[in-house]
């Protein structure tokens, strides 16, 4: 393997990171659309901290993701947005879709409904105000 070697002003170096992220509780989500819809948003939110993504792969249930950094990032920070964008978005995208019936990710509202983590339900889901998928209990 041929090493790319980055400089700074008075440095040379060449960082590499593989990071692997797994779906909660493993469950099998990561479609074809979902897949590509993810390594844009890796690719979006990489280059706006001046990180390079060098090679990444989905399973259904991980990703895998080789990237090159610049010394000056901060390796925690990066990898907390990284978490929280991508979850954000693709949670809010794969609600509006209905996957919530068929992975079930919960959240609990006063009325007592699951949305969307560990719930399987044989009714149909419904949208509720906020878009998002309900299925009373």
């Amino acid at each position: 393997m041929k090493y790319e070697i980055d400089m700074g002003c008075h440095s040379v170096y060449c960082i590499r990171f593989h990071l692997v992220f797994c779906v909660k509780y493993r469950r099998k989500v990561l479609t074809d659309s979902i897949s590509e819809r993810l390594k844009s948003l890796l690719v979006n939110i990489a280059s706006n901290f001046g990180i390079r993504i060098i090679e990444q792969e989905t399973d259904k249930d991980h990703i895998h993701i080789f990237f090159a950094s610049k010394q000056s990032v901060t390796l925690s920070k990066f990898i907390n947005i990284l978490k929280s964008i991508t979850s954000r978005m693709i949670r809010k995208e794969a609600l509006g879709h209905n996957i919530c019936h068929s992975v079930g990710w919960v959240e609990r509202s006063e009325t007592q409904q699951v949305i969307g983590v560990g719930f399987r339900s044989s009714t149909q889901p419904t949208k509720n105000s906020d878009g998002l998928c309900s299925v009373d209990i």
